[in-house]
């Protein structure tokens, strides 16, 4: 039979394994299943391989890490587009975060908005309806990000065909704090 003083130890050798599982695992586990109204799943992905000539029409409107997040809530919102045409039947806006080593890279599919007044601007007439959206909302948790510098893309598949563009920002998190940070 062990004895009381080892017993402890054990106890507590146990304890020590299970609280380090959670610091390592927590957060993981955590934005995997648990996730606020209209957040995004971020995923990770391998290097996208995108054509840098394609040149997009687009504008990041808002681009900020929520106050006081405990999850590091991200949100960026905007419009992005190649071509405004009728033929095209479906849409699509990512961010992929590009990490500089290459091998952690992010991708979140964001909520297509509407954008009335960005149609008015681009497009003459004013039956919009037969347009698909061009704005974009994304909300996710940066917490199950590695530590890392990440530039920031817009991707915009439209009927299958992928373009994308730099959007002038970068995602730095060191020591788990993460910074938004525009491109000089």
């Amino acid at each position: 039979m062990l004895k009381k003083k080892n017993k402890g130890k054990i106890v507590f050798a146990i304890v020590m394994l299970a609280f380090f599982c959670w610091i390592f695992l927590g957060p993981t586990l955590l934005s995997k299943h648990f996730h606020e109204l209209d957040e995004a799943y971020i995923e990770k992905t391998e290097k996208i391989d995108l054509d840098r000539d394609s040149s997009l029409t687009y504008s990041v409107e808002r681009f900020e890490q929520r106050e006081n997040s405990y999850r590091e809530i991200v949100e960026i919102s905007g419009f992005a587009f190649k071509e405004l045409k009728e033929e095209i039947k479906n849409r699509e806006i990512l961010i992929y975060m590009e990490s500089e080593n290459k091998k952690n890279n992010y991708i979140v599919k964001a909520e297509l908005i509407q954008k009335p007044e960005i149609l008015t601007e681009h497009l003459a007439g004013g039956d919009f309806s037969k347009y698909i959206d061009i704005g974009f909302y994304a909300k996710f948790s940066a917490i199950v990000m590695k530590n890392g510098i990440y530039k920031v893309n817009v991707v915009v598949k439209e009927n299958d065909k992928m373009y994308f563009t730099d959007a002038k920002f970068i995602i730095k998190k060191d020591k788990g704090i993460v910074t938004i940070l525009p491109i000089e």
